[in-house]
């Protein structure tokens, strides 16, 4: 049986006011920590233990930062049917292969030229006459500062990645290097 001292069982019998339960007495506010304190907790929780070694650009590779398998379309096919594909995986750029192999590239800028060009049949047309033929391409073992390299040069926002003699295996876009940029800070960034 419960004491009859206990405060549980006296609250419940007196059944207080909310205006008795706002007067009741302020629970005394923990003091504030020292700086030192505050910086110590700080570095414990938002800090590793051993801090991330930087990374040097010129090891990283294509092949680890690339999207495989790329998504690609025929040339055949049309330009309906790459904005569909455009549209439900939400990228930029459609790598054109027949067969396996590359034959050009197709960017949402080029999708939009036919109907901002008045064309009122542009779905219907196909990929073949929009895309671009010979697009510039990386291999999988180059690394990510020649890919950087290659994007700027060429003004382009991304690369298919090839195989000899031409196979595709993959894509990098310049997000892909500026999400390695900001994850692993390669050292050569910096020099």
């Amino acid at each position: 049986m419960a004491d009859e001292s206990d405060p549980r069982r006296i609250d419940k019998l007196l059944k207080r006011t909310p205006t008795e339960r706002l007067l009741q007495p302020v629970q005394p506010v923990e003091p504030v920590r020292a700086r030192r304190d505050v910086v110590k907790t700080y570095r414990r929780v938002f800090r590793p233990s051993t801090p991330p070694q930087p990374t040097d650009a010129a090891h990283i590779t294509v092949r680890e930062v690339m999207s495989h398998p790329p998504i690609t379309i025929r040339s055949d096919a049309t330009l309906d049917e790459a904005q569909h594909l455009l549209d439900a995986r939400d990228i930029r750029h459609l790598v054109v292969v027949d067969d396996g192999f590359l034959v050009g590239l197709l960017t949402r800028r080029q999708l939009a030229l036919p109907a901002l060009a008045g064309n009122v049949a542009w779905a219907a047309e196909r990929v073949r006459d929009h895309m671009l033929t010979g697009p510039p391409t990386i291999a999988a073992q180059h690394t990510l500062l020649e890919a950087a390299q290659r994007l700027t040069h060429h003004g382009t926002s991304g690369l298919p990645v090839i195989r000899p003699p031409g196979e595709v295996v993959g894509f990098v876009t310049a997000r892909d290097l500026l999400q390695v940029l900001v994850r692993e800070a390669p050292v050569t960034l910096w020099v």
